[in-house]
């Protein structure tokens, strides 16, 4: 039978369906066979990726590409805002749901999205259409990992369709490992690593690609809006900028997805938080142990070494 997803996506539990054990036994439901693995079970997933050769991309496509939990929704509203005309934009009449390019597909992108587009994914560069990263504008958001993960495990718990119910623990050890070097296997869904290196190697030989820092736009955002404006060759006048700023405020987005679509009973638990959370800089250190973060460091320091990347 099949799931709905937040945005009206439809799941269902085809062939590659499986159950990923974590650190202490407890599984959660992905989907494994199209090259990555710990994939969320998306209905027709395998025929979303098969069509990925087939995007045809704009010249005037905008894709904001970001590991799970790493302010997608807060960069892929602010994008959307900027290529809006009008002095204060009003949010984007569609959600994000709709726009993620593996949950809708590119055939249905193609079909329902009115240009200019802005589209986002949480794939790694090396699933996206090659047409998207020869024309597209690709805006990169990167988080501090540890926050990124912590989000995204209360998700995973808050998620009926999850199916999971483990710690922290268990969840950190699944994460450590899916962040060792894959050794030419398939690419995990949940290893920051390989998103971020993937996509930072690809920007430094690329001018079509922009990395921007999720702690800077909730510390001090109009910069980095400005920032994401000039890489889209947009003019915005300041007004504009902060009215943006302003509008794309954690609490303020939350509300509005709030006093729209209102909860979500078919794809939350009542438990849950839903998909905003806490949107805060630091929750990481309610949750790991100094010995986990120590050996979280340690990892990302051994695997982005002479890479040039830094999280700060």
């Amino acid at each position: 039978m099949d799931t709905p997803t937040p945005g009206n996506v439809q799941l269902r539990h085809p062939t590659g369906i499986t159950k990923v054990q974590d650190g202490e036994g407890d599984t959660m439901v992905a989907y494994n066979d199209v090259g990555f693995i710990d994939m969320p079970p998306i209905s027709n997933l395998e025929e979303k990726m098969a069509q990925m050769s087939d995007f045809k991309c704009r010249s005037d496509d905008v894709f904001v590409c970001s590991f799970p939990k790493s302010g997608t929704h807060l960069v892929w509203t602010i994008t959307s805002m900027l290529v809006d005309s009008s002095q204060y934009p009003s949010y984007p009449e569609r959600a994000l749901d709709d726009a993620l390019l593996e949950f809708e597909g590119p055939s249905a992108l193609t079909s329902n999205l009115p240009p200019p587009r802005v589209m986002a994914s949480h794939l790694g560069v090396v699933k996206m259409p090659p047409s998207v990263l020869s024309s597209a504008k690709i805006v990169v958001v990167y988080r501090n990992p540890k926050d990124a993960y912590v989000s995204f495990y209360h998700q995973l718990r808050g998620l009926k369709w999850r199916e999971y119910s483990g710690t922290w623990s268990g969840f950190f050890e699944l994460m450590m490992q899916r962040n060792e070097q894959h050794l030419g296997g398939p690419e995990s869904f949940i290893s920051w690593v390989d998103h971020t290196k993937g996509w930072w190697e690809f920007a430094k030989k690329n001018s079509n690609v922009t990395f921007v820092r999720y702690e800077d736009l909730v510390s001090d955002p109009i910069p980095t809006i400005k920032r994401i404006s000039d890489f889209l060759d947009l003019q915005r006048e300041a007004a504009t900028l902060e009215h943006i700023a302003m509008k794309c405020k954690f609490d303020s987005m939350k509300k509005a997805r709030d006093d729209k679509d209102g909860w979500d009973q078919e794809n939350w638990k009542d438990t849950s938080a839903g998909i905003y959370r806490k949107g805060k800089i630091g929750d990481w250190k309610n949750l790991l142990t100094v010995a986990q973060n120590e050996r979280f460091d340690s990892l990302i320091k051994r695997r982005f070494s002479q890479t040039g990347f830094s999280l700060t």
